[in-house]
């Protein structure tokens, strides 16, 4: 499944914040996944506060032949034709897309999937995905790297 690992940022009571990615189905997690089905990519952080925001940027998942695909790229901007934007919650914070159908790589039985997360104060610059350059983020970002992992099944007959 998941951590964020040792990264963190201090939120406004001074606790420290760890985001977390998960894989959801009608918002229960899940570790294992069947392919074809409909699921939630969902990025919380621990100790919201509403002070910070957050936007994911350059997602993507992978095999563990280390095959490939880009979900989400470096401005934030999903890949249309596999997951919708993110909506994002700053006062609960969380991030949450929808994977609109759950695809495995025929070199493996496992999904894997990373993303990068901006911790902005505020809102983070929202994506503009058609005809944008790519922004730098906000001095008080800090990038973080999530991850998510499911075992994809075959669909029942």
């Amino acid at each position: 499944m998941i951590t964020c690992g040792k990264a963190g940022f201090q939120n406004r009571n001074n606790e420290t914040s760890l985001v977390t990615l998960q894989l959801l189905r009608e918002g229960r997690k899940v570790q294992q996944v069947v392919y074809g089905r409909e699921y939630t990519l969902k990025a919380h952080i621990s100790q919201p506060d509403g002070t910070f925001g957050m936007k994911v940027k350059r997602c993507f998942s992978f095999s563990d032949q280390n095959s490939t695909v880009e979900l989400v790229d470096e401005r934030g901007c999903p890949e249309p034709s596999i997951m919708s934007e993110f909506s994002y919650d700053r006062s609960t914070g969380t991030a949450e897309a929808r994977l609109f159908s759950m695809f495995k790589f025929p070199d493996s039985n496992r999904v894997h999937f990373q993303c990068d997360i901006v911790i902005c104060k505020g809102d983070c610059e929202k994506p503009v995905c058609e005809f944008s350059t790519e922004s730098l983020p906000l001095p008080q970002a800090r990038s973080l790297q999530p991850k998510a992992d499911a075992f994809v099944q075959p669909p029942d007959d």
